[in-house]
């Protein structure tokens, strides 16, 4: 199931440009998911934008960079075929939301060689905490990675080692194996260097001399 669409609907005046500007409300660096849908009026009368003129929206954000994107020519209101009434809606895509704060909107339509703007309204573009990140924690459920090297390798539970954003844990029985196959390498290389017989018990190694003392 996808996401809901927000579809703020507002009201803007082709003529009337310096009323107080309507504000609505977005969030940075959304994308696909906010659209913003105007009723047009020539001051008081209903201003019916044609069918097939080209809509475009246009943004003004913070930091002085333009951004558009293309809108349509919908029904606003009506509830039979014969008394629609039209208006004009685009997205709010994720360029023209990219920069926290204030950001200038104004839709633009053409039809042919004729051009014609709607006043101004804006939004305050609200904060996108993901885009202000500059370093992730490395952690694993919570926990910082690296304590977690540091603390298996000190009580000898396994190995531990970090590949990527993978965690990997060698089990106790595994780290154990593993001990033990080195132990007994090491173990063959003093038989062959001393000459003497090594023996092993749970807690020691023996080494006999050629006297037969330990």
């Amino acid at each position: 199931m996808a996401i809901e669409n927000i579809v703020t609907s507002i009201s803007l005046d082709v003529y009337d440009y310096d009323r107080t500007p309507t504000t609505i409300k977005t969030i940075a660096l959304d994308n696909q998911t906010r659209y913003v849908q105007a009723r047009l009026y020539w001051e008081d009368t209903v201003y019916q934008p044609p069918l097939g003129a080209t809509v475009e929206l246009i943004a003004l954000r913070p930091d002085e960079v333009g951004a558009s994107s293309t809108g349509s020519v919908v029904v606003v209101d009506g509830s039979d075929s014969e008394n629609l009434i039209y208006g004009v809606q685009a997205e709010m895509n994720q360029t023209m939301l990219a920069v926290q704060g204030t950001i200038l909107f104004q839709f633009k339509m053409t039809f042919g060689n004729q051009i014609l703007r709607t006043e101004i309204f804006k939004s305050e573009n609200g904060r996108a905490l993901d885009g202000d990140i500059n370093e992730w924690a490395d952690t694993y459920q919570g926990y910082n990675l690296d304590e977690i090297v540091q603390k298996i390798d000190a009580i000898g539970l396994g190995g531990i080692t970090i590949e990527g954003n993978v965690l990997k844990i060698t089990s106790i029985s595994q780290a154990a194996s593993d001990y033990h196959t080195y132990v007994d390498t090491k173990l063959a290389e003093l038989r062959a260097d001393l000459g003497r017989k090594v023996t092993t018990t749970d807690t020691r190694i023996d080494i006999i001399t050629r006297g037969g003392a330990s």
